[in-house]
């Protein structure tokens, strides 16, 4: 129970997870796929009796039968009285539903390494011989799962072929595999995903998992598909949804043990937990009275839960107790955040804490120090603190660079290993055409009185293969290019991560906002091909999309709780090719962020209007907005800012024409394509 709750807080705050190439046993992945949820819930209540072979035998439909053996839970003697049932009756659906329903008990057999063994290669060869498509794919997943385990593949040969399992499952149905437990496959492929960095496979798996949820149980995988949503919409920074998916755990939780009983531990700590998380994402939005009052609830919910040991307890408080103590120093309430500190102090000293230690847990805690001695006016305290959580983090950046790097080459290999497989596969193909052709040329050599006709058919034949050929290169260099995009899109995504690390390390704000301005530049391109490798068409973009989602991501980069600038944005249906789409978007960058830097300054309140239009033969761009205005000797052709000299050069790039007006009620750039 206890090492439980470590797991659940080792993924919940989104700490670096290494994978791990450790040796794990058969039989121990095959209990934990289908008896961890036995050994983790002890409140399960599947609704069914268990019946025995005679009561079994007068189950007339194969569901039915399918439905005990999902839920069973009885002897190995009384499952093996149901084999000769099942044959009797001759449905190949059921007899294979058997098999499995005997992998998720295999502990109850003598020999379970080697009996599970035999098990799962018979369940496979039955699933081949009857042309069982549904089932197959479950062999597949728990074949992948046991070489891994037996570490027979590396990690991203596993991650391959849980893709192409996925893939499979898809096409097939995802509601097909309800009786396969799909609730806990859905996860175990999420966690995997979620893991290598694909996080769009991963919410792909989690979310099937979400909807075919099992309403029957108490199931702990419930919360775990939700948390795993809830971390990836974090990473992503998409704190809406990451709110929606807590708010979610919090009352699937809550549904279990509205009381708060302290004996169920597990909702206890998920209806805390969540409510925390909620409190942090409420922070990061900047609503500061909306998180003190969420975080005070989840500390005291935490604070419930007495099934910890002592020094787990410890931790979960003082985790709750920064985070509140964070907010607290937002709200200037430092009457309220100096018992907090105390509090704190004393926790510290019951967990013997070190200098030196290397917890990055204690990040927050420096950081929450360092500002409370500022505010008070202590400096040398507040500049001790910052130095020991500047160690933390930047030790915390290293492991996490290292993690990002290993998983960009675990899914480069795993492209890579795809990639070769094809082409073995098409190498095969290849061959067999080669020898059919042979074999053609043989026959057509004693059939004279037939030449004409064959060679006829044969120039049919070989027009319909080229014209197959062609198809094939031209979708192969489609997907290529698809991928190049993506690619390209994920290494700007790379750079734009260095950029925001290399912003939170700067000490001056004037360094701070070239790396963040450098960090809109590199997404304004990224996100071009984003809408590039998701579109049907390679080589043009539709601009609303595309200046849609680029304001939105200007307008919260500079967004701040002192200014209200109202944004707005006018775009016509127009295409354009992507040599002209990126300037554009850049030069919209630049000029949007000149607006949010100059246009308003000493002034709480602002508009920008945002027009893109075709004009007969011309596309019209204006930035407009109602601020101070500029200069009366501003020349557009002169002024050495970087960003002027960026748009100057990116308007004779794209052949344009740049035009600008201003007075005191504001200015109107226009670039003219």
């Amino acid at each position: 129970m206890k090492k439980e709750v470590l797991r659940f807080q080792k993924y919940s705050k989104h700490e670096v997870v290494e994978v791990s190439d450790k040796d794990h046993t058969f039989l121990l992945i095959r209990w934990m796929l289908f008896g961890f949820i036995f050994l983790v819930s002890s409140t399960l209540s599947f609704g069914v009796d268990q019946v025995d072979a005679e009561e079994f035998s007068k189950i007339k439909t194969p569901e039915g039968q399918i439905y005990v053996m999902r839920n069973f839970q009885s002897s190995r003697e009384v499952l093996d009285s149901y084999f000769p049932i099942l044959s009797k009756r001759g449905n190949n659906k059921a007899i294979f539903f058997w098999y499995y329903a005997k992998d998720r008990n295999i502990m109850l057999y003598p020999n379970s390494f080697q009996e599970g063994k035999r098990n799962l290669k018979i369940m496979t060869d039955f699933a081949k011989k009857h042309d069982l498509e549904i089932e197959f794919q479950i062999t597949e997943y728990l074949n992948t799962v046991t070489l891994r385990a037996n570490n027979k593949i590396d990690i991203q040969q596993h991650y391959s072929k849980f893709l192409d399992i996925l893939e499979s499952m898809r096409k097939i149905g995802f509601n097909h595999f309800i009786d396969f437990d799909l609730e806990i496959l859905m996860y175990n492929f999420g966690l995997l995903f979620y893991e290598i960095g694909d996080y769009e496979k991963a919410l792909l798996a989690l979310k099937e998992g979400e909807k075919n949820k099992v309403t029957s149980i108490k199931s702990i995988y419930q919360t775990l598909n939700l948390n795993l949503i809830e971390n990836i919409y974090s990473i992503q920074k998409d704190y809406d949804k990451s709110i929606a998916y807590a708010q979610k755990i919090y009352e699937l939780n809550k549904g279990f043990n509205p009381k708060l009983d302290p004996t169920d531990w597990r909702s206890v700590f998920w209806q805390g937990f969540s409510t925390l998380s909620i409190a942090e994402y409420k922070l990061r939005q900047g609503k500061f009275q909306q998180a003190e009052n969420l975080a005070i609830k989840g500390y005291e919910i935490i604070n419930l839960n007495q099934n910890y040991e002592e020094l787990q307890q410890l931790w979960a408080e003082f985790e709750a107790i920064q985070l509140l103590l964070q907010i607290k120093l937002k709200l200037n309430k430092l009457l309220d955040a100096e018992s907090l500190v105390k509090r704190t102090e004393e926790i510290v000293k019951k967990l013997k804490i070190k200098a030196d230690n290397e917890d990055f847990r204690l990040i927050k805690y420096y950081n929450n120090l360092s500002d409370y001695y500022e505010k008070k006016g202590n400096f040398q305290k507040s500049l001790s603190y910052l130095k020991n959580a500047r160690k933390l983090e930047i030790l915390k950046e290293v492991q996490n660079d290292k993690r990002n790097l290993w998983r960009i080459e675990m899914r480069v290999k795993a492209e890579d290993y795809q990639t070769n497989l094809a082409r073995i596969e098409d190498e095969r193909k290849q061959q067999n055409m080669l020898t059919y052709v042979v074999i053609v040329v043989f026959v057509l050599g004693f059939v004279v009185a037939f030449l004409s006709y064959r060679r006829i058919s044969s120039k049919n034949k070989t027009i319909d293969l080229q014209k197959n050929d062609l198809q094939k290169n031209l979708l192969e260099k489609e997907n290529l290019l698809k991928e190049i995009h993506h690619r390209v899109k994920n290494n700007l995504q790379i750079i734009s991560v260095i950029f925001d690390k290399q912003a939170r390390l700067a000490t001056d704000e004037q360094t701070k906002k070239l790396m963040r301005e450098g960090q809109d530049r590199v997404f304004s391109i990224a996100l071009v091909h984003e809408n590039l490798y998701q579109s049907e068409n390679l080589t043009t973009i539709r601009m609303r999309t595309y200046l849609e989602m680029l304001t939105q991501n200007i307008e919260n980069s500079h967004k701040n709780e002192h200014q209200a600038i109202e944004l707005s944005l006018d775009v016509d249906d127009s295409i354009l090719e992507i040599d002209t789409a990126i300037p554009l978007g850049l030069i919209l960058n630049e000029l949007i962020t000149n607006c949010y830097k100059y246009a308003f300054k000493n002034r709480t309140l602002g508009k920008i209007q945002i027009c893109f239009h075709k004009k007969e033969n011309e596309f019209v761009l204006t930035v407009k907005d109602n601020g101070i205005g500029l200069s009366d000797d501003f020349d557009v052709s002169k002024t050495k800012t970087l960003g002027m000299n960026l748009i100057r050069g990116l308007v004779r790039q794209i052949s344009g024409k740049l035009d600008f007006s201003t007075d005191n009620q504001g200015t109107v750039f226009s670039v003219i394509v």
